[in-house]
């Protein structure tokens, strides 16, 4: 468990607060459901009520070494989308999840993610992710009809630096 308190001064009219508040607290369960599944489940508990921020069964062995995770969980959307409130290194997220991906929340959603290690030359790793999602995390992401989905996709690369050896 933990969870976030937030104290605040001065005059913000672009952004007005609360003086105090208990921003969240969250209980994190997670579980090796069989050699092949694991679940993780996220409750958050703030002053507007209780939320599953996120809840999901995470598929480790599938064949053509797919990842597969099923239920309600953050997308991958540039680098705060998937972190939790406790965990961000500022107080507010930036402005641009606030005005693009819809608040604080960001796109989080019921859905599926596929993620798989792609091949990559020498000294690099690869990821892609696909995701589908329900399409009613926010206003901007919102879907009035069953087939409005929310789709993103996710490729991320790093290479390992070079050592130099010295005699």
């Amino acid at each position: 468990m933990i969870g976030d308190f937030i104290g605040t001064a001065g005059h913000n009219p672009v952004a007005p607060g609360r003086a105090l508040e208990l921003h969240e607290s969250e209980v994190g369960m997670q579980a090796i459901i069989d050699p092949y599944a694991r679940a993780d489940v996220f409750l958050s508990f703030g002053e507007e009520g209780v939320n599953v921020e996120e809840g999901y069964i995470t598929f480790t062995s599938l064949p053509a070494g797919l990842l597969m995770k099923v239920g309600k969980m953050r997308a991958e959307f540039g680098k705060v989308n998937t972190i939790h409130n406790h965990a961000l290194p500022f107080i507010d997220r930036p402005l641009v999840t606030n005005n693009l991906i819809g608040g604080e929340d960001g796109i989080d959603d019921a859905g599926i993610s596929l993620t798989r290690f792609l091949p990559a030359p020498k000294n690099w790793f690869a990821e892609g992710t696909a995701q589908v999602f329900r399409g009613d995390s926010s206003d901007v992401f919102s879907s009035s009809r069953r087939q409005d989905l929310s789709v993103v996709g996710h490729l991320r690369a790093y290479r390992e630096p070079q050592r130099i050896h010295e005699h």
